[in-house]
This record gives structure tokens, C-alpha cells and sequence, in this order.
């Protein structure tokens, strides 16, 4: 579900779609298909602003200073902002992170915090018994491991909060983030966060 990116296509006129594969050691073959589907759902609102806050980077030692609190101007007419948060953890640096380690991602807005974790990491079938929703199985390597928020070809879904009753409309609001690893701050070398959040405001 891609609602947050209906914004971006406001304008209309041309736009691009880009599609980055793997890396470059990565020498699979694949085929891809895309379709994108643009459906008025009778919702009542639809979403006119998306508002980027903060994407991933090295999960070390200064990862939260890097991420600090942001300001942000929501509309006094917005009838709903979500916080939406696409997160994953690769690479296997130390204690294989962040692919196979428990690290989680938690958001502030007012005087609410929402947790965004990764409970199927750490379980031997954690993406094995997810092949009903695009894991591809009998791949080499430990494609059946559960991993910090991706499957080996599912689809990652974004991750979406209702934060309006946190909101002052109108008026600038503080949001949060930090991330932890076994519920602790991040320690250096823990591998890589792959994470787009945005605001995104309704009306």
C-alpha cells in the first residue's frame, strides 16, 4: 500500500518510477513485474502532503545523535496524519547485525511513544512459514532464518500509526525517534538500517 506516495503525484505531468536491485555481487537472475493500481476507496479523506523525517544509516554507537527530534508544521485542517516507517537491517557485522539481530525502532509524538519491532528475528522458521506472502523458498544460503524486517523477495509493507490525537493542528509538533539493539543503545559495528519515515497528513 503505497497511499503515503499519492502526494508526490499531485502535480501530475510526467513521473519517474525508479527500481534499484540488489548489489552489484549480487549476480541472480530476475524478472520483475510492476502495476500500480490508483483506486478512489471511498475513505473521505485522501493524503496531500507527505513529509520526509528521518532515513536509516550505520546502526553504531551515534546513530541516535544522528537521528534527533524534528519539527513539524501539521495543517489546521489536516483531518488525520499518519506516521509511516518502510524499516529493515541488513548486513552481519557484529553479532549479524542488522539482519539477524533484535534491533527496534521507536517513534515519539506528544506523550505517545509506538514501537516498531521485528518479533520473527531470532526464529529458525521466521520467514519460512511467510512464503504464503512472496518469501521465494529453497534459495541457498539460511533464506528460512527470520530477519530484522524483510524476507528473502517478500515485499517489506510500510509500517503506519495514527498520530493525530498526539497533534496539536495548527501548530509545530516534535517528533522522536530512537533505535535500540536487545532493548540498549546501539552499540558500534551493527551493520545497516534501510528506513524511510515520513508525516503524512490527510484531509
Amino acid at each position: 500500500d503505497a497511499t503515503h506516495a499519492i502526494p508526490w503525484l499531485e502535480g501530475g505531468g510526467t513521473r519517474t518510477l525508479r527500481f534499484s536491485w540488489a548489489p552489484s555481487w549480487n549476480t541472480q537472475p530476475s524478472f520483475i513485474t510492476f502495476d500500480l493500481l490508483l483506486a478512489d476507496q471511498g475513505k473521505g479523506v485522501r493524503p496531500v502532503e507527505t513529509i520526509p523525517l528521518w532515513t536509516g544509516g550505520g546502526l553504531n554507537s551515534t546513530y541516535n545523535e544522528n537521528h534527533p527530534a524534528m519539527s513539524v508544521e501539521v495543517p489546521a485542517d489536516a483531518a488525520r496524519v499518519d506516521l509511516v516507517a518502510i524499516t529493515t537491517g541488513h548486513g552481519m557485522d557484529t553479532s549479524n547485525c542488522a539482519e539477524f539481530c533484535d534491533h527496534s525502532h521507536h517513534f515519539t509524538v506528544g506523550t505517545e511513544t509506538w514501537d516498531q519491532d521485528f518479533p520473527e528475528v531470532g526464529q529458525d522458521d521466521g520467514c519460512s512459514t511467510t512464503v504464503h506472502t512472496g518469501t521465494v523458498p529453497n534459495q541457498a544460503g539460511t533464506w528460512w532464518f527470520g530477519r530484522g524486517g524483510w524476507c528473502p523477495g517478500r515485499r517489506v509493507d510500510p509500517w503506519v500509526v495514527d498520530v493525530t490525537a498526539q497533534l496539536n493542528l495548527g501548530e509545530a509538533n516534535d517528533f522522536a525517534y530512537q533505535a535500540q539493539m536487545n532493548n540498549k543503545d546501539p552499540i558500534d559495528n551493527l551493520g545497516n538500517i534501510e528506513m524511510r519515515t515520513w508525516a503524512v497528513v490527510y484531509k
